[in-house]
């Protein structure tokens, strides 16, 4: 037997404004994520999961935000069926058991707001809400209006105390950018980011992975997309476009003599202690380590390269002194002496210094080979676990274990 809500046509007329209105929300979804970017590090988007889109802010604010679009120009009266249907909206969620605190209401609408109406009113945060709830229930309690008969019931079953609250956390903010004057506002946005020959298939790029994310989070409730997600995205779309390697800017530079980077207490100095390196290749290292920290530090501060290419880079790094670590320490065995230990760590040491040149991204080869040599002192200076991510001597992970600067 065929479900009848499946044989029930949707009017023609209204097919545009549905679509519209789900396109409106997630790209309203994406633009909100963009200013979001600029102002807290931590922001979570939800879809269709606590209302058309839910945000956790700063990681103990919540907003709950109804979207509505019209095609043609419209006015938020005080018994419009837009104002009253979000305020059904709202009264289920706190009937349902759900508290409003530290939670924000925020109906977003291309509607304008007529002075002196309810909606109007509920734009400012100073404002008379007694005033306003005594004018909300007024109209709900009127019979006339049966289109919006089952809304205001949802308004009157709430406890007094609730329709306080439910008051004093709406924020209405009208006249905001209709769909094609979203697209505009991401794309002047974007315009700081990509090159003026790439910020169309740079948009195209990046709205396609939003779609994407999107039904991932309408498939799966839990799914939020965060602020970080969506700088690492568009910086990660940026390094694609531009592909072009950063110009080293440390290759001349030596290290000052009293900068704290050289220190003889540096887990990475006493990494090459164990080995029993000379003095002049410690030299060496220290100036490796600083220029490297230096490149490393300007891509970082000047966001030149996306900080996941770093941490790929170093897992890179990482993953092929295990290969030649655990070689090693096979090829000395259990029964090898103290000079052999030091011994073959200083030629795994050695494979370093002339060897391992590997690049930032395969597609970037030539960079200087400070920026290898360099990031491996800055790993063979990195604790994970209570040890160094790297080292040179076939023990270092135990010699070093827990051990911090003197």
């Amino acid at each position: 037997m065929v479900n009848n809500a499946l044989n029930t046509q949707i009017p023609k007329h209204t097919v545009p404004h549905v679509m519209l209105g789900f396109q409106y929300q997630i790209t309203y979804g994406l633009r909100f994520l963009i200013n979001e970017i600029k102002v807290n590090n931590y922001s979570k988007l939800s879809i269709e999961r606590l209302d058309d889109l839910s945000a956790e802010i700063n990681e103990k604010d919540l907003a709950l935000i109804e979207l509505k679009h019209h095609l043609v120009p419209a006015n938020l009266s005080d018994r419009s069926k837009d104002l009253w249907r979000t305020i059904r909206e709202w009264a289920d969620y706190i009937l349902a058991g759900n508290s409003l605190k530290n939670t924000k209401l925020l109906l977003i609408t291309t509607a304008t707001a007529t002075l002196g109406s309810i909606a109007h009113c509920l734009q400012f945060d100073q404002r008379d809400n007694n005033s306003i709830l005594e004018r909300l229930c007024l109209i709900a309690k009127e019979d006339s209006n049966q289109e919006n008969i089952s809304f205001y019931s949802a308004f009157l079953r709430m406890k007094p105390s609730d329709q306080t609250t439910l008051v004093e956390a709406i924020r209405i903010i009208p006249e905001q950018p209709n769909i094609e004057e979203l697209h505009i506002e991401i794309k002047n946005h974007l315009r700081i980011v990509f090159s003026p020959d790439s910020l169309e298939k740079a948009i195209d790029e990046l709205y396609g992975w939003w779609y994407h994310l999107v039904i991932k989070a309408l498939l799966s409730k839990k799914v939020n997309i965060s602020t970080s997600n969506l700088h690492n995205k568009i910086q990660d779309i940026r390094d694609w476009f531009n592909r072009r390697m950063p110009s080293p800017r440390y290759e001349e530079v030596i290290p000052p003599e009293d900068c704290p980077e050289i220190k003889p207490t540096m887990l990475y100095l006493r990494q090459l202690d164990l080995v029993k390196l000379s003095e002049a290749r410690k030299t060496f290292a220290k100036r490796d380590f600083y220029r490297a920290s230096c490149e490393r530090s300007t891509w970082s501060s000047e966001e030149i390269i996306n900080l996941n290419l770093l941490d790929s880079f170093d897992n890179r790094l990482r993953e092929k002194w295990e290969f030649k670590w655990q070689i090693m320490k096979d090829e000395i065995g259990t029964s090898s002496t103290t000079n052999q230990k030091e011994e073959a760590g200083r030629n795994l040491y050695k494979w370093v210094e002339t060897e391992a040149n590997i690049p930032l991204k395969p597609e970037w080869p030539g960079f200087p080979e400070y920026l290898t040599r360099g990031s491996y002192h800055i790993l063979a200076n990195r604790k994970m676990d209570g040890c160094p991510r790297v080292g040179w001597h076939p023990e270092y992970d135990i010699l070093l274990k827990d051990k911090t600067e003197d």
